[in-house]
């Protein structure tokens, strides 16, 4: 997980992007890009909220998959994250495998 924000404007919040990558146990994954916005919440604490829609994938999932949807998270402190990924994901053709 990779996200950057502009803070350029000042404030509390700014707008933010980055990628997301979602795998298997066996090393298939899902690779997200995501949109929004980065909030703080004191020294280390933040909250994001975006959408996020699928740029690529690899081995089961290296197909013309489509997918969008919300994501959000949250820092829990000592270098925890809550996250939520909401949204629909489909294949328009599978891999060999």
């Amino acid at each position: 997980m990779s996200f950057n924000a502009d803070w350029s404007q000042g404030g509390r919040c700014a707008p933010a992007r980055g990628t997301l990558i979602l795998s298997n146990s066996h090393g298939d994954s899902l690779n997200l890009m995501s949109t929004g916005t980065l909030c703080r919440h004191g020294a280390r604490a933040g909250t994001y909220n975006g959408s996020w829609n699928i740029i690529n994938g690899s081995g089961k999932f290296a197909s013309n998959g489509i997918g969008n949807g919300k994501l959000t998270m949250r820092q829990l402190g000592n270098g925890l994250v809550q996250l939520a990924v909401r949204g629909s994901f489909s294949m328009n053709s599978r891999p060999a495998q």
